[in-house]
């Protein structure tokens, strides 16, 4: 009997750590789609903090479609636009021209090469985004993508397009 009771009890730690390595194998990463029953918009914002208007364009990978093109937002003003359905892990190109003329692009098309110290300024850089996740119904979540424009952004904008 004492042989049976520790059989049993091996097999259900054995049970219990294979369900346990299941568990923790399947955790989600940012470019995993979403469960075949849950149905995921990407809302992306794009926030004004800077002392300046910003004409906005920001393309996406697949097939070269704009979530916003030539979009103006005067200081404390958002833009925000939905695309369904995921999005993939990057943005194609994004192009910034500030009310003074300054203009720079960041993405696979960009011309335009990061000066020292502004390397942390990547608007097309996903990771470089807030990510938040609304649940609007039980199979329906929002992904929320917020780039906020400060005078750092218009800096770097500024010595890309001087060249330094």
């Amino acid at each position: 009997m004492s042989q049976i009771k520790e059989k049993c009890g091996q097999i259900l730690w054995m049970v219990c750590g294979v369900l346990l390595a299941g568990a923790l194998s399947t955790g989600c990463e940012k470019s995993d789609p979403p469960e075949s029953n849950v149905v995921e918009y990407s809302r992306f914002i794009w926030i004004n903090k800077s002392e300046h208007s910003i004409t906005l364009s920001v393309m996406l990978p697949e097939g070269g479609e704009f979530l916003v093109q030539n979009e103006t937002m005067a200081p404390g003003e958002r833009i925000e636009t939905e695309y369904a359905p995921w999005v993939s892990d990057y943005i194609k190109l994004v192009e910034v021209t500030y009310d003074d003329g300054t203009y720079t692009s960041f993405g696979d098309d960009s011309p335009f090469v990061s000066p020292p110290g502004f390397l942390s300024y990547d608007p097309s850089d996903l990771y470089k985004y807030t990510r938040a996740e609304n649940w609007k119904t039980e199979t329906v979540r929002y992904v929320d993508w917020t780039y906020t424009f400060d005078e750092s952004d218009y800096h770097c904008a500024l010595a890309r397009s001087l060249g330094l």
